[in-house]
């Protein structure tokens, strides 16, 4: 059949309470239980145009939004009927709507037509947000299902308000889909209250702060930049602005310069009802890049501090914030052992123990987001320097590096970057100058001097540490040349 678009109604429903469950209650309410819920409900889901299950996990796709809601109401009824038979546990349906575009496909492994798409993603993080017992949609689902001929009037929406999806999927406006005949809870009226009443909203670059911050940003002469911020420092601005700034600082090298930006962004303080508020003191983003700055200082033990705690209140399985701090921490143990003051150390100075932890920690934030080759990359060339048959890891990481990655050749300069390194990592020095060259070639307009400033410092930091110089002589030429190059521009 090919894969074929369809409008639909996504529901999405799992227990709330199954996961606390013993394993063998599990296993009675999967082979029990479920036998019994299916006798009544069954009829209902059959009306999809597609279903499956996972577990306690069930997602439907629908033509009609009528027979959605009726298995939604449906299944919120019965769900709960003679649980007694498997826990006395509390567990309840939490049951998420949504109406959009999905892709239809036959599933050679089920032996059946299956579905994807980003909508049913979209049900997949209403669901966690939606309180056990209810029914949330979204409001595409409430307009489509009113549109459409065949609607019943035996359902009505509750208003919710905007509410923050799961794992970071943005906010939407839901609606708390109920029988006619049922009554709005008080908490549905409370949670709808706009929280800017009490509160005031994210702070935002007024439009001269943005195209100031603009102008900064296409600056390339240092000495210029530097000026500009000492005249931007005596006048007054937003706690915004100054955290913009801080993050132009890290760019073009200034740390101390972006620390002092970072506090007066983290001083920057809110009135609202005769209260003080401060907007960014503990502003994730904010702490993170302090955190940052503070280790391009030496300010190790601060810097640590930050990222540790940040790391030790990482909520759930927010994989890529998980592995940013990891990385972080990673980069901190690495200047440590190889750099003093800014300095590369002899080779027989560098301290392989927090070489070796460094190394751990990249792999760790590999392992958390293996979607990233950021901490691929640091953690290969680690692995080299370290030696022995870590050296030899190091090397398949990177042609694993390569294997992966390979095919999206040309989609940013850093990847291509990268994909030089695992050359270098190879000792195949000849290529890798040849595919950098490229890279500086086809991106040419994107690269900025700071992006090659850094490429360099990481591979003159691995050519030194390895007693390279020589071989990677031509690498280093190639960037010191399209770096004045830049500059000239």
């Amino acid at each position: 059949m090919g894969v074929q678009l369809k409008e639909g109604f996504i529901v999405y429903s799992d227990l709330k309470g199954f996961s606390k469950l013993e394993p063998k209650e599990q296993k009675r309410y999967l082979t029990v239980y479920v036998n019994l819920l299916s006798d009544t409900i069954k009829p209902s889901l059959e009306k999809a145009l597609l279903s499956n299950t996972w577990g306690d996990a069930i997602i439907a796709v629908f033509e009609s939004g009528a027979d959605a809601a009726e298995f939604m109401l449906l299944y919120r009824q019965e769900a709960g009927k003679n649980l007694g038979a498997v826990t006395e546990k509390r567990v309840l349906p939490r049951i998420a709507g949504h109406y959009g575009q999905v892709s239809i496909f036959e599933d050679p492994l089920l032996g059946r037509i299956n579905t994807i798409s980003d909508e049913v993603n979209t049900a997949a993080r209403i669901e966690p947000v939606t309180r056990p017992g209810e029914i949330f949609v979204t409001k595409e689902f409430k307009q489509a299902f009113q549109l459409q001929a065949d609607k019943q009037r035996k359902v009505k929406f509750e208003r919710l308000g905007m509410i923050p999806l799961a794992k970071d999927h943005g906010e939407r406006e839901l609606f708390r889909l109920i029988n006619r005949t049922e009554k709005r809870h008080i908490i549905d009226k409370l949670l709808e209250l706009n929280l800017s009443q009490a509160l005031p909203s994210d702070p935002e670059l007024d439009e001269a702060e943005r195209q100031e911050i603009d102008s900064l940003k296409e600056m390339i002469q240092r000495e210029q930049i530097l000026t500009v911020l000492k005249e931007e420092w005596k006048k007054e601005h937003t706690g915004i602005f100054a955290f913009e700034v801080a993050k132009i600082c890290k760019k073009v090298g200034f740390y101390q310069e972006g620390v002092n930006w970072i506090e007066r962004a983290q001083n920057d303080c809110v009135v609202t009802s005769g209260i003080s508020l401060f907007p960014f003191k503990m502003k994730k983003e904010v702490i993170k890049l302090k955190a940052d700055l503070l280790t391009r200082l030496d300010c190790y033990e601060e810097s640590a501090t930050i990222l540790y705690s940040l790391w030790r209140n990482i909520e759930g399985d927010n994989v890529k914030d998980a592995s940013e701090i990891l990385s972080m921490l990673a980069a901190q143990f690495k200047r440590r052992a190889i750099l003093c003051n800014n300095q590369i150390l002899p080779v027989q100075e560098i301290n392989r123990d927090l070489l070796e932890k460094a190394a751990s920690l990249y792999l760790e934030a590999f392992r958390h987001n293996i979607d990233d080759y950021y901490p691929a990359i640091n953690a290969a060339y680690l692995l080299v320097m370290l030696g022995g048959k870590m050296a030899q890891d190091g090397r398949k990481l990177a042609i694993y590096i390569r294997e992966t990655w390979g095919h999206q050749r040309g989609s940013s300069h850093w990847l291509d970057f990268t994909l030089a390194e695992t050359e270098l990592l190879q000792g195949i020095y000849d290529e890798a100058k040849e595919e950098m060259e490229q890279a500086l070639e086809i991106h040419d307009e994107k690269i900025g001097v700071f992006d090659l400033e850094s490429t360099k410092l990481q591979i003159t930091q691995f050519l030194t540490s390895m007693n390279l110089e020589e071989e990677g002589e031509e690498l280093i030429q190639l960037l010191n040349k399209s770096m004045k190059e830049k500059q000239i521009k």
